[in-house]
Protein backbone atom coordinates (compact mmCIF):
# COMPACT_ATOMS: atom_id res chain seq x y z
CA UNK A 1 0.00 0.00 0.00
CA UNK A 2 2.76 2.44 0.90
CA UNK A 3 4.72 1.56 -2.23
CA UNK A 4 1.70 2.36 -4.37
CA UNK A 5 1.32 5.77 -2.71
CA UNK A 6 4.99 6.63 -3.15
CA UNK A 7 4.95 5.46 -6.77
CA UNK A 8 1.85 7.49 -7.58
CA UNK A 9 3.39 10.58 -5.97
CA UNK A 10 6.59 10.08 -7.96
CA UNK A 11 4.59 9.72 -11.17
CA UNK A 12 2.67 12.91 -10.42
CA UNK A 13 5.94 14.71 -9.61
CA UNK A 14 7.50 13.49 -12.88
CA UNK A 15 4.44 14.67 -14.84
CA UNK A 16 4.61 18.10 -13.18
CA UNK A 17 8.34 18.33 -13.85
CA UNK A 18 7.81 17.47 -17.53
CA UNK A 19 5.00 20.04 -17.81
CA UNK A 20 7.19 22.67 -16.16
CA UNK A 21 10.09 21.96 -18.53
CA UNK A 22 7.75 22.11 -21.54
CA UNK A 23 6.39 25.48 -20.44
CA UNK A 24 9.89 26.76 -19.73
CA UNK A 25 11.13 25.64 -23.15
CA UNK A 26 8.15 27.25 -24.86
CA UNK A 27 8.72 30.61 -23.16
CA UNK A 28 12.52 30.58 -23.32
CA UNK A 29 13.55 31.34 -26.90
CA UNK A 30 17.04 32.66 -26.09
CA UNK A 31 18.27 29.90 -23.79
CA UNK A 32 17.67 26.45 -25.24
CA UNK A 33 17.20 23.83 -22.56
CA UNK A 34 19.13 20.66 -23.05
CA UNK A 35 18.80 17.42 -21.21
CA UNK A 36 19.04 17.64 -17.44
CA UNK A 37 22.56 16.79 -16.22
CA UNK A 38 22.78 13.28 -14.85
CA UNK A 39 26.21 13.36 -13.23
CA UNK A 40 27.28 15.62 -10.40
CA UNK A 41 30.12 18.02 -11.14
CA UNK A 42 33.52 16.87 -9.91
CA UNK A 43 34.76 17.75 -6.43
CA UNK A 44 38.21 19.33 -6.36
CA UNK A 45 40.63 19.46 -3.44
CA UNK A 46 41.21 22.88 -1.86
CA UNK A 47 44.30 24.89 -2.83
CA UNK A 48 44.53 26.38 0.64
CA UNK A 49 45.71 24.67 3.81
CA UNK A 50 43.21 26.19 6.23
CA UNK A 51 39.55 27.16 6.14
CA UNK A 52 39.22 30.75 4.88
CA UNK A 53 38.41 33.39 7.48
CA UNK A 54 36.19 36.42 7.26
CA UNK A 55 37.98 39.51 5.83
CA UNK A 56 40.66 37.50 3.99
CA UNK A 57 41.64 38.27 0.38
CA UNK A 58 42.04 35.42 -2.10
CA UNK A 59 42.15 34.94 -5.85
CA UNK A 60 39.05 33.13 -7.08
CA UNK A 61 38.85 31.06 -10.25
CA UNK A 62 35.34 31.76 -11.50
CA UNK A 63 33.78 29.29 -13.98
CA UNK A 64 34.88 29.66 -17.59
CA UNK A 65 31.39 28.87 -18.90
CA UNK A 66 29.83 31.97 -17.33
CA UNK A 67 27.12 34.00 -19.06
CA UNK A 68 27.93 37.70 -19.24
CA UNK A 69 27.59 39.80 -17.07
CA UNK A 70 28.65 37.02 -14.65
CA UNK A 71 32.25 37.00 -13.50
CA UNK A 72 34.32 34.52 -15.49
CA UNK A 73 38.04 34.90 -14.89
CA UNK A 74 40.46 34.72 -12.00
CA UNK A 75 39.92 37.76 -9.78
CA UNK A 76 40.51 38.88 -6.20
CA UNK A 77 37.73 38.38 -3.67
CA UNK A 78 37.05 39.08 -0.01
CA UNK A 79 35.54 36.36 2.18
CA UNK A 80 32.47 37.62 4.06
CA UNK A 81 30.99 34.36 5.40
CA UNK A 82 31.61 33.04 8.90
CA UNK A 83 32.33 29.54 10.19
CA UNK A 84 33.86 28.38 6.90
CA UNK A 85 35.15 24.85 6.35
CA UNK A 86 38.14 23.78 4.28
CA UNK A 87 36.04 21.46 2.10
CA UNK A 88 32.92 23.64 2.04
CA UNK A 89 31.74 26.83 0.39
CA UNK A 90 32.34 30.50 1.20
CA UNK A 91 30.44 33.69 0.47
CA UNK A 92 32.59 36.31 -1.22
CA UNK A 93 32.59 39.84 -2.56
CA UNK A 94 34.47 40.10 -5.88
CA UNK A 95 37.02 42.86 -6.41
CA UNK A 96 38.34 44.69 -9.45
CA UNK A 97 41.07 47.14 -10.38
CA UNK A 98 38.79 48.88 -12.91
CA UNK A 99 37.73 52.32 -11.75
CA UNK A 100 34.26 52.15 -10.18
CA UNK A 101 33.77 55.86 -9.47
CA UNK A 102 30.05 56.55 -9.75
CA UNK A 103 29.02 52.96 -8.90
CA UNK A 104 27.15 53.32 -5.63
CA UNK A 105 27.59 49.59 -4.90
CA UNK A 106 31.39 49.65 -5.23
CA UNK A 107 33.63 50.21 -2.22
CA UNK A 108 37.19 51.60 -2.60
CA UNK A 109 39.75 49.34 -0.94
CA UNK A 110 42.93 50.21 0.91
CA UNK A 111 44.39 47.04 -0.66
CA UNK A 112 45.78 47.50 -4.15
CA UNK A 113 45.30 44.90 -6.87
CA UNK A 114 48.48 44.37 -8.87
CA UNK A 115 49.60 47.88 -7.91
CA UNK A 116 46.29 49.47 -8.98
CA UNK A 117 43.58 50.86 -6.68
CA UNK A 118 41.09 48.13 -5.80
CA UNK A 119 37.32 48.16 -5.54
CA UNK A 120 34.94 45.67 -3.91
CA UNK A 121 31.83 45.12 -6.05
CA UNK A 122 29.26 44.84 -3.25
CA UNK A 123 26.22 44.02 -5.40
CA UNK A 124 27.82 40.86 -6.84
CA UNK A 125 28.19 38.69 -3.74
CA UNK A 126 28.31 34.98 -4.50
CA UNK A 127 29.02 31.61 -2.93
CA UNK A 128 31.82 29.45 -4.30
CA UNK A 129 33.64 26.27 -3.30
CA UNK A 130 36.79 26.80 -1.26
CA UNK A 131 38.61 24.81 -3.96
CA UNK A 132 38.21 27.88 -6.26
CA UNK A 133 40.33 30.03 -3.91
CA UNK A 134 44.08 30.53 -4.16
CA UNK A 135 46.15 32.63 -1.75
CA UNK A 136 48.09 35.62 -3.03
CA UNK A 137 51.80 34.97 -3.75
CA UNK A 138 52.74 37.27 -0.86
CA UNK A 139 50.51 35.36 1.56
CA UNK A 140 46.93 35.78 2.69
CA UNK A 141 46.07 39.39 3.44
CA UNK A 142 43.25 40.39 5.74
CA UNK A 143 41.04 43.46 5.50
CA UNK A 144 40.99 45.72 8.55
CA UNK A 145 37.86 45.41 10.73
CA UNK A 146 37.03 49.10 10.15
CA UNK A 147 37.26 48.81 6.36
CA UNK A 148 35.32 45.52 6.42
CA UNK A 149 32.50 47.06 8.46
CA UNK A 150 32.19 49.97 6.01
CA UNK A 151 32.12 47.57 3.06
CA UNK A 152 29.50 45.35 4.72
CA UNK A 153 27.24 48.39 5.16
CA UNK A 154 27.18 48.72 1.36
CA UNK A 155 26.57 44.97 0.90
CA UNK A 156 23.66 45.11 3.36
CA UNK A 157 22.31 48.23 1.66
CA UNK A 158 22.09 46.31 -1.60
CA UNK A 159 20.20 43.36 -0.08
CA UNK A 160 16.39 43.55 0.18
CA UNK A 161 14.92 44.76 3.45
CA UNK A 162 12.69 42.62 5.64
CA UNK A 163 8.97 43.29 5.16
Amino acid sequence: MIKIKVTSHLCKWADHQQQFLSILQYHSHQLPLGPMPVDKPPKYPPRVNYAPKTRQFYWCQYPKDAHLPEFWKIRPVIVISRKNKLHGAVTIVPCTSQDQTGNRWAFPLEYSIDGQPGWAICDKISTVAVSRLTPNKGGIRRQSPEEFNEMIKIVLGWLPKAW
